[in-house]
């Protein structure tokens, strides 16, 4: 019997049937060792698509147990098996009007990333996800094939640990550099093999429109939702009671009754001809017979006035019984990165210094010397044990070239040049060189400014502007103390940002030494470099005007529409422009568009954070979109990382006369 049910739906699908949307997509097969790829394989079907996060290999393989069930059944024993996290994917903008915590249902492409999975539970037709932890997450999500933002989010009652544990939950807002999610304190560490449980009532939203004449003193018995609700126009102080409601004294008026599922939100709007009649505020009254609205008119219409109410009903209402477990909570999840520099050693010796650059790029950093270097020169060095910064200050030293440090920016990468001329000071910090050049500063006073360099090695995208603390006092070479400063504002530094224009000159912070005495050779400071850590993303799409698409980019399912009017989002409109929907935790995004014969319609520009409902925030790029044809979209996201926190000592001389 369960095959023949299975078999007939199968039918349905490839007939171009789709399910409905609570009933679970089926799905079957045999245990084995397979690829991923075929994996993914075996998830596309019903409808359902799943891609996977850059940077995974698809031909890795693992046993997979067999699976006889619903469609989540299989995601999940892929994640199990490959050691991959689903995406929370991008909640609809709409939420019931039901009492208890909101929990978020995610649409869209399903995405697969390395990473530890959450703890899953197959819900009917949604898929339940938590972590656990210092906050414990939950988050429900859909599947790909039903339409993106179709159900509305869910509302939960109040969820307990079994076992508890001694914990208490408490209910708690969901970090904006985190997915949309139902989100709790937890007292203390839940215990291992804790569950969450909770109920949580799902439905789906649907929009309608109902439209009546209203001749004063008439009541009109229209269709909303397909509900019967009462209207009335009023002008007469006389007339207090309607439809068995008390109405407001206030004259005139309009009244609507009704079920309050149906009028719950309603937007109404009074119209003669093309023009809207202008209202004076309103409210609303709710008991057990239903809803009561009222809006206050301006004036008192001349003749009939056409009514058009707008609103939403429940559609396939279920109540689903949670039981999720929480994964033991990744002590590395949160560890701070250890990028150390690239390990260097030669022994004493003397050799031309084209070998010495030889060792140099052996560590993967490529040092190029100025034109007119005579490389062939033979270089004494003393031996080295340390890092690649170490060794280019070596040869600097005995060569008097200095790697070139260019005017703007606070942080350089690529290729290190060594040039003539001469550096005040420098220091190596793991990864980073540290330069201080001296600027012009008040009588009795030193200020540097501070410029920092990567191993070429390392991406110069994947780091933010470094930022400077410094400890209180430097100790100059008699063991005085000076009173440091610091010269401009370093929270700007450490801001993740996309990288400037082309005609915009950045400069690195600037530090300031008050000096308490004159005499001094050297100074000495030491303090601590925080060098923000941030991923980049990028990806490229061609867009229809108004008709929205979806693109992977990076761990995400994301989608891009190019609107050439005004949209509604949650209550506010926003456009035209190139709206991204389903983005979480970026802290910069930058978009260019360009039309299909290669010109540009938009240069690089930054997009900005939009308002939408409750834990929804598009983006919105702000721009003009032809009202007809095809774009193509670049799109470069950026997220922070946990950053890099190194120790820093410069010693810097101080110039006769200070």
């Amino acid at each position: 019997m369960r095959l023949a049910g299975l078999l007939l739906l199968a039918a349905l699908m490839l007939a171009g049937e789709p399910a409905a949307i609570t009933t679970p997509t089926p799905l079957r097969w045999e245990a084995g060792r397979v690829s991923l790829a075929g994996v993914l394989g075996r998830l596309a079907v019903g409808g359902n698509k799943v891609w996977l996060a850059e940077g995974l290999d698809d031909a890795v393989e693992a046993e997979v147990p067999a699976v006889d069930g619903a469609w989540w059944d299989g995601v999940v024993a892929a994640c199990l098996a490959f050691g991959l996290r689903p995406d929370e994917g991008e909640p609809a903008d709409e939420q019931l009007d039901l009492p208890g915590i909101p929990v978020p249902i995610g649409h869209g492409t399903l995405v697969l990333s390395r990473g530890q999975p959450p703890g899953m539970q197959v819900a009917g037709d949604l898929l339940a996800c938590a972590e656990g932890g210092g906050t414990v997450r939950l988050w429900l999500r859909a599947e790909p094939r039903v339409g993106r933002g179709r159900l509305a989010w869910g509302r939960g009652d109040a969820p307990i640990l079994i076992p508890d544990g001694g914990a208490v939950l408490a209910a708690v807002e969901s970090p904006e550099s985190l997915a949309p999610a139902a989100s709790w304190r937890c007292s203390v560490p839940p215990p291992a093999s804790a569950r969450l449980t909770l109920a949580v009532q799902t439905a789906s939203l649907a929009r309608w429109t109902a439209r009546c004449s209203l001749t004063i003193g008439e009541t009109a018995r229209p269709l909303a939702g397909g509900q019967a609700i009462a209207a009335v126009l009023v002008i007469d102080p006389a007339v207090t009671t309607w439809e068995g409601n008390t109405l407001p004294e206030r004259r005139p008026l309009i009244a609507l009754s009704g079920p309050s599922a149906v009028l719950q939100r309603a937007q109404v709007r009074l119209l003669q001809g093309e023009t809207e009649l202008g209202t004076r505020g309103g409210g609303s009254r709710s008991g057990d017979t239903g809803t009561v609205l009222y809006r206050y008119l301006r004036a008192v219409p001349e003749g009939a006035v056409e009514l058009e109410i707008e609103g939403r009903s429940q559609e396939g209402p279920q109540r689903l019984q949670l039981n999720v477990p929480l994964p033991a909570l990744a002590r590395t999840a949160t560890a701070a990165p250890v990028e150390a520099s690239s390990p260097l050693t030669w022994e004493a010796g003397t050799r031309p210094l084209t070998q010495w650059l030889a060792l140099l790029a052996a560590s993967g950093n490529p040092v190029l010397p100025e034109v007119g270097v005579d490389t062939s020169a033979a270089i004494a060095l003393p031996a080295l044990r340390g890092g690649f910064w170490d060794g280019v200050l070596a040869i600097a030293d005995a060569t008097g070239l200095s790697p070139a440090m260019p005017a703007g920016g606070s942080l350089s990468s690529g290729a290190v040049r060594l040039v003539k001329r001469q550096r005040l000071a420098s220091a190596v910090c793991g990864p980073l060189l540290l330069e201080a050049q001296r600027v012009d500063a008040p009588p009795g006073e030193l200020a540097l400014r501070l410029h920092a360099a990567l191993e070429p090695r390392l991406p110069e995208d994947g780091y933010a502007a470094p930022e400077f603390r410094w400890a209180s006092w430097a100790r100059d070479d008699q063991g005085r103390m000076h009173e440091i400063e610091q010269g401009e504002e370093a929270g700007k530094a450490i801001r993740i940002e996309m990288p400037e224009a082309e005609d915009v000159v950045t400069t690195g912070p600037v530090v300031v030494v008050r000096l308490a005495a004159s005499g001094a050779r050297h100074l000495e400071f030491t303090g601590l470099v925080t060098l923000p850590r941030v991923r980049q993303w990028r990806c490229i799409a061609d867009l229809a005007a108004n008709e929205p698409a979806e693109v992977l980019l990076g761990p995400r399912a994301v989608e891009l529409t190019a609107l050439t009017v005004p949209t509604r989002i949650g209550g506010s409109q926003w456009g035209p422009g190139l709206l991204i929907r389903g983005l979480h935790g970026a802290a910069g995004v930058r978009f260019s568009l360009t039309s299909p014969d290669g010109q540009p319609v938009e240069n690089t520009r930054e997009a900005n954070r939009a308002g939408g409902g409750p834990g929804l925030r598009p983006w919105l790029g702000w721009c003009r979109i032809p009202p007809q044809g095809r774009v193509s979209a670049e799109l470069v996201a950026r997220a922070a990382l946990p950053p890099l926190v190194l120790p820093v000592r410069l010693s810097v001389p101080v110039p006769d006369g200070l």
